[in-house]
């Protein structure tokens, strides 16, 4: 990998060096640093592309080192660092990107992501939110702040933010699940019911969704329906279907999980 890259920055460099000619004496050749950076960033995103994200991740350091302030190449270079887990130096990628580029959207819902990965939960939050400020339909960013306040069992904003993101990506199974989960925290179980119902509507087959429906209207003192749920499980997913009817018929509490 080291000499084929060295092979490919070599060969780069003759493509971009540029002499000036009948200016010779006047300015000396120079290289296009900027040109070859971005060059080195197409072949580590394809290299991404391909699942090597070790490699693409060496295409992007490169990048960085030629061209400092290429904001795409340090982003680039943090999700590359991120999916190797190496988390503490994809933050820093990613902050250098927010920084060369304070409205690269993207580059804040990963670091964000990156930050509540890290377990620094106000600065996640706090990324999370410019992402959002700079772009108000990003219905990821707005599912992963309701995924940290889930987690930090700060129910109410988790339902605001994941309403605005079911809502931007009605089809979104995880984001209605996220948020079917939050409204059950705060007791809201009928309108959880209505988002769980719509999951099992995209994906009948989906057992998971079906005793999660069962649980919710066990708690909604509706056990005709719950054992309804009960009967459909039992040709999804014997094991499950037994798990829902000794709910359905036993006093212990049940709860509604992620």
């Amino acid at each position: 990998m080291k000499k084929a890259l060295e092979s490919l920055l070599a060969m780069l460099m003759a493509v971009v060096l540029t002499g000036l000619a009948g200016q010779a004496q006047e300015r000396e050749a120079r290289v296009d640093f900027a040109m070859l950076s971005q060059a080195l960033v197409s072949q580590g995103l394809k290299a991404a592309e391909t699942g090597n994200v070790g490699e693409a991740a060496l295409f992007f350091q490169e990048a960085v080192k030629l061209d400092p302030g290429n904001a795409g190449a340090h982003a680039n270079l943090g999700k590359a660092l991120f999916y190797s887990r190496k988390l503490p130096e994809a933050a820093v990628a990613l902050k250098k990107a927010c920084e060369l580029k304070p409205d690269f959207i993207d580059a804040f819902n990963d670091l964000g992501v990156t930050y509540f990965e890290l377990g620094k939960i106000e600065e996640a939050v706090a990324a999370l939110k410019r992402a959002v400020a700079l772009r108000p339909d990003f219905a990821a960013a707005h599912s992963h702040l309701g995924y940290i306040y889930n987690d930090q069992e700060k129910f109410k904003q988790a339902v605001d933010s994941l309403e605005q993101a079911v809502q931007l990506e009605p089809n979104s199974s995880l984001m209605r699940s996220e948020l079917a989960y939050a409204l059950s925290r705060r007791k809201k179980y009928a309108e959880a019911i209505v988002h769980i119902q719509e999951i099992v509507r995209l994906n009948p087959i989906d057992d998971n969704a079906h005793l999660i429906l069962g649980r919710l209207y066990i708690l909604n003192r509706d056990r005709t329906s719950a054992i309804g749920q009960y009967r459909k499980l039992v040709d999804l997913n014997p094991r499950t279907a037994q798990k829902l009817y000794d709910e359905i018929y036993s006093k212990q509490i049940v709860s509604v999980v992620r």
